[in-house]
């Protein structure tokens, strides 16, 4: 018979709605991502737990907002949370370090991804943002161990430097003094 076994499509209402998949519980600590807690405020603890950043109510026992990982990352090297507790900086390993900020509040991530096209680094081992919330300065990883300034809030370096020592110790740790 003409047309047997031929399907004709068809679209039903429910078939043509978007499947959208959220986040509930994210169980875990990853304890190997440096500045791993933060409390945002008095009740607000902000930790990671696998590719995602949590941010926990301690009064309600709820976890209240997930700051996702970039996809494609390896997982989140660095945590840093602005002086006025309001941004969030997501560092993650990937071929290139990259870094993410998120507003607090809203859960939102800020246009522009932080990524230094002149290292060769795979990830960010520290981030600290300045006293006044408006920079950012980031510790690149192995094999070049690059130090950059971040203007965050426009997505753009202003200054960078190669840190490494002649004993090839690792750097752990960067700040900025506020009053340099």
């Amino acid at each position: 018979a003409p047309g047997a076994g031929a399907a004709t499509p068809t679209t039903s209402a429910a078939d043509s709605r978007a499947v959208s998949l959220a986040h509930r519980h994210v169980f875990g600590l990853r304890s190997n991502v440096k500045g791993n807690v933060h409390f945002t405020e008095e009740t607000q603890v902000l930790y990671p737990a696998g590719h995602n950043a949590l941010l926990y109510q301690l009064d309600q026992r709820m976890q209240s907002r997930v700051f996702p990982g970039t996809e494609g990352s390896e997982g989140i090297t660095c945590l840093a949370v602005s002086p006025n507790r309001r941004f969030l900086a997501v560092c993650e390993r990937q071929d290139r370090a990259i870094c993410s900020i998120f507003d607090i509040n809203t859960g939102k991530r800020r246009r522009g991804m932080l990524s230094y096209a002149d290292s060769d680094a795979r990830e960010f081992v520290c981030a600290a943002f300045s006293s006044e919330n408006k920079f950012l300065i980031t510790q690149g990883g192995p094999p070049d161990w690059t130090l950059v300034l971040w203007s965050w809030d426009k997505a753009r370096p202003h200054g960078a430097a190669k840190v490494s020592n002649l004993t090839g110790s690792v750097i752990h740790e960067c700040s900025i003094n506020p009053s340099d």
